[in-house]
């Protein structure tokens, strides 16, 4: 493939270029000179030394010309393949990428498995809650407070349409009392952080509802 493929091809016609052009020039310089020589046999010796040496510098300067053009074209033509060969294809391009950056879809699979991971992990402690705040389909809010255990309500689960119904299916499961307010919901879905705490601004709404759930409680343990 070095010899005979096209890399070879090409290096085989640019050498037989060289030579046909310095062939070329060579002949164009000798044609003139070969007046010079034929007029020189007719001279004395001397004149025709002078004749010899002339012709001598003339194929020296010719010789020289062709070769530094070469050179210069070859330099130039050279330069141009070699960055030509440096250039990467569009797959190669994609290929450093997925090398450098990560394949995007193995990427996008780990997010999602990620995702996966943490929704079933909420689901999971949405049964320790203590109230649910909901957007009656869009929003819905886990939040666990404990008297003498908690410093401030914590939010253990939040979801988002499908999500949210399945917060709301499993607090009705294990009767945990849920609390329709748009306004809080979708607030309180944009703020909060799940295991954290709420933040301040929602203390005094959910204190009241919170309030309301251990009244609940206290009236039936009242009842029986």
């Amino acid at each position: 493939n070095r010899l005979f493929g096209i890399q070879g091809w090409v290096e085989f016609l640019k050498s037989l270029g060289k030579v046909g052009f310095a062939i070329v020039v060579l002949s164009f310089t000798l044609s003139e000179d070969h007046r010079k020589l034929l007029a020189g046999m007719i001279t004395n010796p001397v004149a025709f030394g002078l004749v010899i040496r002339g012709i001598a510098v003339d194929i020296l300067v010719a010789i020289v010309f062709v070769m530094g053009l070469i050179a210069a074209i070859d330099i130039v033509w050279s330069r141009f393949h070699w960055k030509q060969d440096l250039r990467m294809s569009k797959q190669e391009v994609k290929d450093e990428f997925k090398q450098s950056e990560g394949d995007p879809i193995v990427k996008s699979r780990l997010r999602s498995l990620a995702r996966d991971r943490v929704r079933k992990r909420m689901m999971t402690a949405v049964p320790r809650a203590t109230l649910i705040i909901a957007n009656p389909t869009h929003f819905s809010i886990a939040l666990k407070y404990v008297r003498d255990e908690d410093s401030a309500p914590m939010v253990l689960a939040k979801g988002q349409d499908l999500v949210a119904l399945k917060i709301r299916e499993i607090a009705r499961e294990h009767n945990i009392p849920v609390f329709e307010d748009v306004a809080l919901a979708r607030s309180m879905y944009k703020q909060v952080s799940v295991d954290s705490v709420i933040p301040s601004q929602f203390y005094q709404a959910v204190a009241e509802l919170v309030r309301i759930v251990y009244s609940k409680k206290a009236e039936r343990r009242q009842i029986s």
